[in-house]
């Protein structure tokens, strides 16, 4: 594998790296690392904004941004004029994760969530969550890895976890087994 690739693999996973940090949980979906992500470049934003731009079922962006505020990821905030309006904006502490997820596309939301979405697109329909990323970049910086090189990469990510993880990405195709 070429110096080049190698470099680009690496980059993957320090990106991947700053959205788990962000997030604070790696099984997350990388829709709602997108949906953070959007959040933090449109400050003050409401849901209904979120959808058109994203282009998202708005339950699903309920849910997900439910989530974020329920974990601290973003925070609510009731309009000054209109109660009925509640705009969002990624915590302080996300913020500044995702910022430095940001400085390895020169500052670019767009770029970022350009980044995010084509991750989304190499998994069959389903959406994948940061950590199947983590694991399909770790493979691509590994080459051929044993299972026992791999598990020592990801030690942080329980063996049963690994497997259900491993066994998803040869059903879809983007890895394949050795041995």
């Amino acid at each position: 594998m070429g110096a080049n690739t190698t470099d680009k693999i690496n980059l993957v996973s320090q990106v991947i790296g700053h959205l788990v940090d962000a997030i604070g949980d790696s099984g997350v979906s990388l829709r709602r690392a997108l949906i953070l992500v959007d959040i933090d470049e449109h400050p003050q934003t409401t849901q209904a904004e979120i959808v058109d731009r994203l282009r998202e079922d708005k339950s699903t962006t309920s849910r997900n941004v439910d989530w974020l505020v329920d974990h601290g990821c973003v925070d609510r905030r009731q309009d000054d004029y209109d109660a009925r309006l509640i705009h969002l904006r990624s915590s302080d502490f996300s913020s500044r994760h995702v910022g430095y997820a940001l400085s390895l596309f020169s500052g670019s939301h767009a770029d970022l969530k350009k980044f995010i979405f084509q991750f989304i697109q190499i998994f069959k329909g389903r959406i994948p969550s940061l950590r199947e990323a983590q694991i399909l970049a770790t493979l691509g910086a590994m080459d051929e890895a044993s299972p026992a090189e791999l598990a020592k990469q990801l030690d942080e990510i329980p063996a049963s976890t690994q497997r259900r993880i491993l066994a998803a990405l040869n059903d879809d195709g983007l890895i394949e087994k050795n041995g």
